[in-house]
């Protein structure tokens, strides 16, 4: 269990380096930027859906088949957080089309940003409390 929790934590380490990449376009003008925006949104969101996927495979799926998840306290949390940042993470797609983001780059990276904020407190959460609980309840069962 250890050894998954830590391949799922590299990709972690994997989503936090592609928004960095992301990060680092903001310092530039739009006609800069763009030319590399959108291959760096769509590797966020292939590695956020991957980096889902494999929790939901690695830590909830064992956890809900065990009915273990409620005896972890901050799991209720980290699900509602999840499900709250998805939907915000789809509201941002669908409102920063491309023609929105040329009109406001300014607005569009602070939507942004206050996105990557949530995701990495969230991914912060997960390491700090959900993982390292699971992998002593699934350890044990």
């Amino acid at each position: 269990m250890r050894k998954r929790i830590e391949e799922l934590i590299e990709q972690h380490r994997d989503v936090r380096s592609a928004l960095a990449r992301l990060t680092a376009l903001f310092d530039l003008p739009y006609q800069d930027a763009e030319p590399h925006l959108y291959a760096a949104r769509a590797d966020i969101g292939r590695r956020v859906m991957r980096c889902l996927k494999f929790q939901d495979e690695v830590v909830l799926a064992p956890l809900h088949e065990r009915g273990l998840l409620s005896r972890i306290p901050c799991s209720a949390s980290i699900e509602s957080r999840t499900r709250e940042l998805r939907l915000l993470y789809s509201a941002h797609i669908v409102d920063w089309t491309a023609g929105a983001i040329a009109k406001d780059w300014p607005g569009y990276i602070a939507s942004a940003k206050r996105l990557n904020v949530l995701l990495h407190e969230l991914t912060a959460l997960k390491e700090t409390q959900l993982y390292p609980e699971a992998i002593r309840l699934l350890d044990r069962a």
